[in-house]
């Protein structure tokens, strides 16, 4: 018996590009849907192209058109850092009726040349016109392929990220002078996720409070990580900043259960995945305030500031670091949070119903 009590079992074929396993949130969240569409009734198939997408080789996009030409499904679900690249050679092979999972828009990438960014804009533009239903993971998603990618609003359906809830959660202990805090970012080293702001702010931080900052996060863009290093250095910060790379998810919650506070300071986020799973381990936020999740009514547990200024968040590490009891709100603030967060049941029974109502109808949105 299915949560929504379908009796007609519905065959997906969900696309995505590379490893189920790449540690990104945008594939965490892919995973988890996976994983509960069954008890919706919808048994879905992944079919994984290129890890080269959203940039892949002619011979990358061949082989996707093999691999979704004959599927064995009813329809196909499409993560958006393929389709939006997706070109004829994609588009022409498949014989299903497609929708498309969205995280944000390939072009909204902060670091993309001017010429790469109108491509990537024109080309998912131009993809999104066949879309008979897109799902996005935010309402500001939603409002930004309504506004600027000429998306109706009727044909979009918002399933933001959940969390995978904690038994006995506890409510983080008071910050002491004899251990060193532990500052954690959870995020793939790109131009987009902003570290620099934070290695600047840190490097002003009168503290009397020893601190480590910890970024767990894929090295992928050789270019950001190594100006960041070096901008750690000349700063005199090297000793107390650690570059961990790609983390396993055991390592990621026990970095969440043993680190004191995050900090999120990207300029741009389809949705914001880490804020919401540091909140589930009691972490509290010290966030931008460009991220969609962090713009929730989160009240002391999450602290929204300007990424473009490094000098609001070095006073706001150095308030929580300094001051036991503003940093006990937040902590008592983001336990209270924890408990209200929604399971990963929520969306994908967003996603199950809306795969339903496009069968059914031809649209999407709910």
């Amino acid at each position: 018996m299915t949560h929504d009590g379908a009796d007609v079992m519905i065959k997906l074929g969900f696309v995505l590009p590379g490893s189920l396993e790449a540690p990104t949130g945008g594939t965490r969240y892919d995973r988890e849907i996976l994983e509960r569409l069954p008890s919706f009734g919808i048994k879905p198939t992944a079919l994984l192209l290129s890890a080269h997408y959203p940039e892949p080789e002619l011979e990358d996009r061949i082989s996707s058109a093999r691999l979704i030409a004959q599927p064995d499904c009813d329809l196909f679900l499409i993560d958006g850092l393929a389709f939006g690249a997706f070109t004829e050679i994609e588009i022409n092979a498949m014989t299903k009726p497609y929708m498309v999972l969205l995280h944000h828009p390939l072009a909204d990438e902060i670091g993309l040349d001017e010429q790469k960014a109108a491509a990537f804009y024109h080309q998912e533009k131009a993809n999104l016109r066949h879309a008979a239903a897109v799902i996005v993971t935010s309402q500001s998603t939603k409002e930004r392929l309504h506004t600027f990618y000429d998306l109706s609003n009727e044909i979009i359906t918002v399933a933001e990220p959940a969390v995978s809830k904690k038994d006995g959660l506890r409510a983080k202990s008071a910050l002491t002078p004899d251990r060193t805090a532990r500052l954690l970012s959870v995020g793939a080293i790109s131009p987009r996720k902003n570290y620099a702001l934070i290695i600047n702010a840190l490097a002003h931080l009168n503290s009397n409070q020893d601190w480590i900052w910890q970024i767990a996060g894929r090295l992928d863009d050789k270019q950001e990580s190594t100006l960041l290093r070096e901008l750690g250095q000349k700063l005199g910060l090297a000793h107390q900043i650690e570059w961990l790379g790609a983390v396993t998810e055991e390592q990621l919650t026990s970095l969440y259960q043993n680190s004191d506070f995050l900090l999120s300071p990207s300029y741009y986020e389809g949705y914001g995945m880490a804020l919401d799973e540091a909140l589930a381990h009691g972490l509290p936020v010290l966030a931008s305030d460009k991220i969609p999740s962090a713009c929730k009514p989160y009240q002391e547990a999450v602290k929204q500031l300007n990424p473009n200024r490094p000098e609001d968040w070095s006073k706001a590490i150095k308030l929580w670091l300094n001051e036991s009891l503003e940093y006990q709100k937040a902590c008592k603030a983001a336990y209270q949070v924890a408990n209200s967060l929604p399971d990963w049941d929520q969306p994908a029974g967003l996603i199950a119903k809306s795969i339903r109502q496009y069968l059914a109808t031809g649209k999407g949105s709910l």
